[in-house]
């Protein structure tokens, strides 16, 4: 019995290796990124998500032109932290919640209340002659009326000497 060789090779092919990529779904904030991740990994190995962004980060800014808050609402990340075998797509939402609308001052239509919502500056109001609303009734005419009665009550007062006068005779 003589011993037997058996030669054999061997070819390395990597397994594929995949990303996770983030995105924003729908709206976001101006000026906002989704996360980057440079990592590259295989088929069951685990991620971290990116912690940048928390659920119920908030953010000043604006949607449609309208003043408000976004708020960061979470990750969405089908794999739950394992790589599949494809690429993992995380998705962030944010909801938009606009200011409520500031009064209008009744003098000067279309500008804000001194003090109103978001406009309060802590100075004290002072009054000028544009900023005080117009008085009801015409105090100009005041003595015009205090006359009239004055006159009336002398009328009344003469009626009543010249009836007794005419009673007495």
């Amino acid at each position: 019995d003589k011993n037997a060789t058996i030669t054999g090779s061997w070819t390395f092919t990597e397994a594929n290796k995949y990303q996770v990529v983030y995105n924003w779904g729908k709206d976001a904030p101006a000026g906002k990124d989704a996360p980057k991740d440079g990592g590259s990994y295989y088929a069951g190995d685990h991620y971290t998500v990116d912690t940048t962004y928390k659920k119920n980060d908030t953010v000043k800014g604006e949607k449609d032109g309208k003043k408000g808050t976004w708020t960061f609402s979470g990750w969405t990340d089908p794999n739950n932290g394992t790589m599949g075998d494809k690429n993992a797509s995380i998705t962030g939402s944010w909801t938009f919640t606009e200011e409520p609308a500031k009064p209008e001052h009744p003098m000067n239509p279309g500008t804000a209340q001194p003090g109103s919502i978001n406009g309060n500056t802590g100075n004290k109001g002072t009054n000028s002659s544009a900023n005080v609303l117009p008085k009801t009734g015409d105090a100009t005419s005041a003595p015009f009326y205090v006359g009239v009665m004055a006159l009336i009550g002398s009328a009344l007062s003469a009626l009543a000497l010249g009836l007794k006068k005419n009673n007495n005779q």
